[in-house]
């Protein structure tokens, strides 16, 4: 048995927001600190995570808030108007530049 199973984590930060979830798990990975967590990624594209929290070992709480610390939703700003916008009619906007650049074509051939 290693000392580590007998050992409480800690829960250093929690959000229910999926991408920024995502964020925090990477940027605790990418700087070697052990973690769990009690939410997983399913591939969804999508923002929402239920009450997702990630635990480290006591040894790597102040590490781990402090790398944590400027990570919050609204860092994050939503989207625009525009962007909105975007979203909802980007096929359109994409097949009306196609019609476009045909029509340009069709009229500088004659």
């Amino acid at each position: 048995m290693k000392e580590e199973d007998n050992i409480e984590l800690v829960t250093v930060y929690s959000t229910c927001n999926n991408a920024i979830f995502q964020i925090a798990k990477n940027i605790l990975k990418s700087n070697g600190i052990k973690f769990f967590s009690n939410a997983a990624y399913y591939g969804v594209i999508s923002t929402r995570v239920y009450n997702s929290e990630i635990k480290v070992f006591p040894k790597d709480i102040e590490a781990a808030k402090k790398l944590l610390s400027e990570l919050t939703p609204s860092s994050y700003e939503p989207p625009n108007e525009f962007q909105k916008f975007l979203s909802g009619n980007i096929i359109y906007i994409i097949a009306g530049a196609i019609v476009l650049i045909f029509v340009i074509l069709f009229m500088v051939k004659k």
